[in-house]
């Protein structure tokens, strides 16, 4: 989902309603939600 998003900003596929703040804010929570799932799956496959 993070990489579709990004495709969709870097092409300016979303909403021109969406200020740089909104469009950042959003793409923050994205990587964050990627990076704890990434996260998640090397502890399983670490068996922590």
């Amino acid at each position: 989902m993070t990489a579709t998003w990004l495709y969709a900003v870097r092409r300016g596929l979303v909403a021109g309603t969406l200020s740089g703040e909104v469009t950042s804010a959003i793409t923050a929570r994205a990587a964050a939600t990627t990076a704890v799932f990434a996260g998640s799956v090397g502890a399983a496959f670490l068996g922590l």
